[in-house]
């Protein structure tokens, strides 16, 4: 598995895209990836993934 930091103009990006809002609403264990937090995470192999989609058939 490849290891890579993510620098921190991408961290303040994510952090205003799930942290921010969901502290907004009240939700104080969620928007972060962190141990005790509530996720849904998504991880895929993107050289396994093909985009079939096209205008007529989005």
């Amino acid at each position: 598995m490849d290891e890579k930091a993510i620098n921190q103009e991408t961290l303040l990006r994510q952090q205003k895209m799930t942290y921010r809002p969901a502290h907004r609403l009240g939700l104080q264990d969620r928007g972060l990836i962190l141990p005790g937090m509530v996720a849904d995470i998504t991880i895929f192999n993107r050289n396994t993934i093909e985009d079939l989609a096209t205008y007529t058939n989005p």
